[in-house]
């Protein structure tokens, strides 16, 4: 099974160093987005117009637009072994994700437990991202 192997073991190929090289610079871009729109915000721009916040406070989701875009590019250029894997693991991943905050959701809802305005909503991202990483492993491990 040499030919159809996702495994760490193999050659990679020039798609999955493109990949990665995209991840890495999103990511990377994300994370220093975040922080520096948070540090700002409870900050300088404290006192600034509620649309500048607003673009503030939205700059991260470029990034994680142009993560999208890399992944859409990464699928097309792939094996179908490979597009099946990572298929697979994003929707094991969306599921599960979709499944824990719907849940979250429901109990904040019925008053079980509170929390305050968006600390729930900003780890949806982060999260698909750690399921994603846990699922693929499993589908990788699965057609080995």
């Amino acid at each position: 099974m040499a030919d159809t192997d996702t495994s760490c073991f193999r050659p990679r190929t020039a798609a999955e160093i493109r990949y990665t090289r995209r991840v890495v610079a999103t990511m990377s871009a994300y994370v220093a987005l975040l922080f520096g729109s948070i540090l700002l915000l409870r900050g300088v721009a404290a006192d600034w117009p509620a649309g500048a916040k607003a673009l503030l406070a939205l700059a991260p989701v470029v990034p994680v637009a142009l993560l999208g875009k890399a992944l859409v590019a990464y699928l097309g250029e792939c094996d179908e072994m490979i597009r099946h894997v990572e298929l697979e693991a994003i929707a094991l991943a969306s599921l599960i994700v979709g499944l824990l905050f719907l849940s979250i959701g429901f109990l904040i809802q019925a008053g079980v437990f509170t929390v305050g305005g968006g600390t729930v909503a900003i780890w949806v991202f982060p999260s698909l991202c750690g399921f994603y990483g846990l699922t693929k492993w499993q589908a990788v491990r699965r057609y080995r």
